[in-house]
């Protein structure tokens, strides 16, 4: 006999992740398999589906692979940060994108996002993209850690360091010196 669903009360044989589908479809429109009420007006599901985590305000509602919060309304994806901003300071500008700067993309806090381009975006990432086990701008190649900056299409090659300790502390200094308030961690 199939094992049944794993909320309480429901009978029903399992589906996915413990679910029967009635439930894993709730959790995939909604985050959550028990909601049977769905919001759909915009601003009823940001004050329905938040709540506060220490300096963050965060979306509880469904999240995609990414780590973003989406709100499902008349067969649109939106995305709860873009809805908060939004509804407080109309829309974003032609070109223009939300950053957080808490690094949090569930975050929808109006005091951790703002308006950047693409490239202060870009520039203000939160960690490296190959090699999850060295800092932002720092590599090594026979034992030595080395830091090289990219902005604007031009690399700039800080120097070479025996300690990795050293060589992030170059990097951050030099990011911050690129990029400013966008240098990033």
């Amino acid at each position: 006999m199939a094992e049944s669903c794993s909320i309480e009360g429901c009978g029903t044989k399992r589906y996915a992740r413990g679910w029967c589908e009635k439930h894993y479809t709730r959790w995939r429109r909604n985050g959550d398999p028990n909601v049977t009420q769905r919001h759909f007006n915009p601003a009823d599901a940001l004050d329905a589906r938040t709540e506060r985590r220490g300096r963050c305000l965060i979306w509880t509602g469904a999240i995609d692979r990414a780590g973003y919060g989406m709100i499902r309304t008349e067969g649109r994806t939106l995305r709860p940060h873009r809805v908060a901003w939004e509804l407080s300071n109309g829309p974003v500008p032609e070109g223009k994108f939300l950053d957080h700067i808490c690094w949090n993309r569930a975050c929808v806090d109006l005091s951790h996002l703002r308006v950047v381009t693409r490239q202060q975006n870009n520039s203000y990432l939160s960690g490296p993209k190959g090699n999850r086990d060295l800092p932002r701008n720092v590599s090594r190649h026979k034992g030595v850690y080395t830091v090289r900056v990219n902005k604007d299409g031009r690399r700039y090659y800080v120097g070479s360091y025996h300690d990795l300790a050293d060589a992030t502390r170059a990097a951050e200094n030099k990011r911050s010196e690129l990029f400013g308030i966008y240098a990033g961690r």
